[in-house]
């Protein structure tokens, strides 16, 4: 038997999602050298051009980049999926050299997962996918998720969001395909965080996380993280408040 204040605390799995170009990948970044990240999107490079009080952080965060390289063959999901699997066997054995590892993207890993289905059942670039196509890349991504939340390691995944509308009401959600997928994606995640710009005065604004849910938007803080934390003071001072 065992009290709950006995159950040791991990390392929180969070997700961060919102619009293109709002600083999710740029916020992730300033972990620095905590931080390895599997580049889905070729997008990590805002960290080199950003000029910022982070900016030498950011230049120390170990990048792999896992890129698609053919418009006919599919690469990408299965470099992230190796990749994967050392970070796993690394940790088990006690000598993985980082205390977080980053996805950018989630979306850049779905629509990877997709293509490496359709490269291995010899269609890609054939038509779009079938039902047991998508069927076959949700399961890909499942997985890939499980192992994710099995690390004794911090993992922060950045995710593009997606407007549907239920009623004629919009609702802001993950970008993924499949509604099933929409749904099992936060419970792999402690924390599952909506960044946005928030006007503060006539002539400033801010980068805050949502953190708390409405109607419209989905969010979730199991650390109670206070709902519109503002990012300017980095990932790192954010994580001293879980």
């Amino acid at each position: 038997m065992m009290k709950l204040s006995d159950i040791p605390k991990k390392k929180p799995k969070i997700l961060i999602y919102g619009k293109a170009g709002v600083g999710k990948t740029a916020f992730t970044l300033t972990l620095g050298e905590q931080l390895q990240t599997l580049d889905l999107d070729d997008g990590v490079n805002t960290g080199q051009s950003l000029q910022d009080e982070f900016k030498s952080e950011r230049l120390k965060v170990d990048i792999v980049q896992c890129l698609e390289e053919s418009p006919v063959k599919s690469v990408g999901f299965g470099k992230a999926k190796a990749q994967l699997m050392k970070v796993a066997n690394s940790c088990n054995k006690g000598d993985y050299a980082f205390k977080w590892l980053g996805i950018d993207s989630y979306t850049g890993l779905a629509d990877a997962a997709v293509r490496f289905v359709l490269s291995n059942s010899g269609v890609l670039g054939k038509g779009p996918p079938k039902i047991q196509h998508w069927g076959l890349a949700f399961n890909e991504l499942e997985g890939f998720l499980a192992i994710l939340r099995s690390l004794p390691i911090g993992v922060v995944m950045v995710c593009h969001e997606q407007t549907t509308y239920i009623d004629e009401v919009a609702h802001i959600e993950i970008a993924t395909p499949g509604q099933k997928l929409q749904a099992k994606i936060p419970r792999f995640f402690d924390e599952v965080w909506y960044m946005k710009m928030k006007h503060m005065s006539q002539n400033k604004t801010a980068r805050v996380l949502q953190t708390q849910p409405t109607p419209s938007i989905l969010a979730r803080s199991r650390s109670c993280l206070e709902n519109e934390t503002d990012t300017s003071v980095g990932f790192v001072e954010i994580l001293k408040k879980l």
